[in-house]
């Protein structure tokens, strides 16, 4: 019996085959090149008489024999110059920990300190808008005066809007300190004044 080849597999020539052969042969041939580069390059000798490996190649290869025979690369078999760059990033490393842990804390205590303002000043001005609208209640409109401002015989004398009404609804005034433009003024000059112009 033979077999069909199956008609959904498509067929590859056999001239190309053979050219990815050889294509993977050349390669190859490359890797070998390279080798011969970077591949074993002699090392400079260790205290202990031993070949120190030298080179990226070496490097890798010597870490993974490490790693095969289940050891970890100590301080011995790591070069000073690659100890000192590692101690100097864990220096910096610590540092910055150090840092964004202590903005952390300090982040929580202000945090906490303006929670804790925020909810006084909202009592007070609950406090207040209480005491405004008790006032309000007080003084009330009887007919063209306020009920509750009278004289010493017991009459009405407060036309309405009564003094204390008034004093409620108008905006505040404005204190006896500079004015808006004259603190922008002063802030243009700041930096001169500050340069010791």
């Amino acid at each position: 019996m033979t077999t069909r080849p199956d008609p959904n597999t498509p067929e590859v020539p056999q001239k190309a085959t053979e050219g990815r052969q050889s294509a993977s042969e050349g390669s190859s041939g490359q890797r070998e090149a390279l080798r011969g580069q970077n591949g074993s390059q002699e090392g400079a000798e260790g205290l202990d008489g031993e070949k120190q490996p030298r080179g990226p190649v070496d490097w890798a290869r010597h870490y993974a024999e490490l790693r095969e025979a289940g050891g970890r690369p100590s301080t011995t078999t790591v070069p000073q110059p690659e100890l000192d760059a590692l101690n100097e990033r864990m220096a910096i490393y610590r540092a910055a920990w150090h840092s964004a842990r202590g903005r952390a804390v300090h982040q929580r205590c202000i945090n906490a300190d303006l929670r804790t303002e925020l909810a006084a000043k909202s009592k007070r001005t609950d406090q207040a808008e209480a005491a405004i609208a008790r006032v309000r209640a007080l003084h009330y409109q009887d007919g063209d005066y306020c009920a509750l401002c009278t004289t010493d015989f017991g009459r009405l004398s407060a036309p309405w809007p009564c003094g204390t009404i008034r004093a409620l609804d108008e905006p505040p005034a404005h204190n006896d300190g500079p004015s808006v433009a004259e603190c922008a003024a002063n802030d243009r000059l700041w930096p001169l004044q500050k340069a010791g112009e």
